[in-house]
């Protein structure tokens, strides 16, 4: 996106009859299907590899990635609007991303945290992804349904960078 908006091809595309919201979604479109492979490795690859396991619902721990990967491309496009170049995006970003994960349990676990991080690890969809996973991955049995309260969290996140990030490209 910023290397399109500097060069013009963003208000190309915009001037033609096509609607914003699809021509966006066109552009995420590869990067959510990428995603989707790049995560997908890493469990095969953990399972062949590793002998990763999944206690709970291999069909949950599938609906929970797409979810992630979503969650991951709608923060993209939301950084992205913001409008920075390349180089501000290269810089800010893996410190948002390291401040989010830190939060969430990435670095240090949640679980291990005084009860005020353990609330404001929450407030990230890092936090609400690795509880996701956890759940499935060590607790026998964890069902879609025990799921639903953590998809529904990184829906939520999905749409809230969805929505400011379209909004930031008008």
């Amino acid at each position: 996106f910023s290397s399109e908006r500097h060069s013009g091809i963003w208000r190309r595309l915009l001037a033609s009859p096509v609607p914003r919201w699809k021509a966006i979604a066109g552009k995420l479109v590869p990067y959510f299907l990428i995603g989707l492979v790049q995560l997908g490795t890493l469990f095969v690859v953990g399972a062949l590899a590793f002998g990763m396991k999944c206690a709970g619902s291999v069909p949950a721990l599938c609906v929970v990635t797409v979810v992630v990967v979503l969650c991951a491309v709608c923060l993209g496009m939301l950084v992205a609007s913001w409008g920075w170049n390349e180089k501000q995006i290269g810089s800010i970003v893996p410190v948002i991303l390291l401040v989010l994960g830190l939060l969430g349990g990435c670095m240090y676990p949640r679980m291990l945290m005084p009860p005020f991080m353990k609330s404001l690890g929450l407030a990230t969809p890092h936090g609400w992804a690795l509880d996701a996973y956890y759940a499935l991955r060590v607790r026998s049995g964890t069902t879609l349904a025990a799921e639903l309260p953590q998809i529904g969290a990184l829906l939520g996140f999905s749409a809230l960078f969805a929505v400011i990030g379209v909004r930031r490209f008008e």
